[in-house]
């Protein structure tokens, strides 16, 4: 598997989860205003910020530890 590597200070890596948590909460908000036989208007996407803001906190938390 190949592998890449992101450097970001803790603080940015902290505000960035707290933005796609908040980001994820609106979206989560909006697909149920919609009601559930609108599907094609639901936001795009949310998969990727959902595994992103996960690999956020795990690396975050990995640093904590050390």
């Amino acid at each position: 598997m190949d592998e890449i590597t992101i450097t970001i200070r803790r603080d940015k890596a902290e505000s960035m989860s707290t933005g796609l948590a908040d980001l994820l909460c609106w979206c989560r908000g909006f697909r149920a205003a919609l009601g559930s036989d609108e599907h094609e208007r639901e936001p795009f996407g949310d998969w990727a910020a959902r595994e992103m803001n996960i690999t956020l906190k795990d690396a975050l938390a990995r640093a904590e530890k050390a």
